[in-house]
């Protein structure tokens, strides 16, 4: 009996010896079914992710293609105007221009073109705004030519119409104008330019105006009888300039003085006009 006893006490003590520790708080609901056993992203350090390779950035608009680098910017040369009817610079072979005015007391029109290095020849046109149209030939010969002066003759010859007759005729273009049913003209014309491609051309005309009446009108009751056919010499004179606003068109100013040789005539006449010159393809 006593054996038993004996035998019982040493089994709890061994018994209690192997006997596990207790859980820790908190831990009597680890390991459920259906928990995944996968150890918690605290227990290692987090990877890195890859860094991508440093790549240059393109060059823009803002930035330069280097450092210290920068492309040179030339601006582009603006091309010459030689497109001249008013002064004294011809054309050149075969090349074509015309111009349009309109001023005080005609509307006038004007085309150009070179025959030879020198010379242009044309046609012209002048009205007073219906009441005369004269239809002409005109010619321009360069004497002297250089960058900045030249001098050069010009002339023309043609015909002229009128809507009213002579004899009703006493105050209107015929004594505004000076001409008669024939006129041909001759001088000279000096041009002056700068050097810059675009500078303005100034000119300088003078010539002398020749009138061929083939049915003139006895104004004085006691004049007797006219001859058939009366000639009358004016002088024209004229100062402008043709301003440049492209390669191929300039602005074109003038302003005149024409003295009348025909006592029938207006002695003095101030003429003013503005236009446009342009290149003729």
């Amino acid at each position: 009996m006593l054996s038993l006893l004996v035998v019982a006490l040493l089994g709890q003590a061994g018994g209690a010896e192997r006997a596990p520790p207790p859980p820790p708080h908190g831990s009597e609901w680890v390991g459920l079914p259906g928990e995944s056993t996968a150890p918690s992203p605290t227990e290692f350090p987090a990877a890195s992710p890859p860094q991508a390779p440093h790549l240059p950035m393109p060059p823009t608009i803002e930035e330069p293609l280097a450092p210290g680098f920068s492309l040179p910017l030339t601006p582009r040369p603006e091309r010459p105007n030689l497109v001249s009817l008013h002064g004294a610079a011809p054309l050149g072979p075969w090349k074509r221009a015309g111009s349009v005015s309109l001023g005080f007391p005609m509307l006038s029109a004007r085309m150009l073109m070179g025959v030879t290095p020198k010379l242009d020849v044309g046609v012209a046109y002048d009205t007073l705004y219906g009441l005369m149209h004269d239809v002409r030939a005109s010619a321009r010969w360069n004497l002297v030519g250089g960058e900045n002066l030249s001098l050069g003759v010009v002339g023309d010859v043609g015909p002229a119409f009128y809507t009213r007759k002579a004899g009703f005729d006493f105050h209107g273009a015929r004594w505004l104008t000076g001409r008669r049913d024939y006129n041909a003209s001759g001088g000279l014309v000096l041009s002056m330019q700068g050097s810059s491609p675009r500078a303005s051309r100034f000119f300088l005309g003078a010539r002398c105006l020749l009138s061929v009446d083939t049915g003139p009108v006895q104004t004085e009751p006691l004049g007797g009888t006219p001859p058939p056919v009366l000639f009358s010499a004016n002088f024209l004179s004229e100062v402008g300039l043709e301003a440049p606003v492209s390669e191929w068109v300039s602005l074109v100013f003038r302003v005149g003085m024409d003295l009348h040789g025909r006592s029938d005539d207006s002695l003095v006449m101030v003429t003013g006009s503005a236009g446009v010159v342009t290149a003729l393809p």
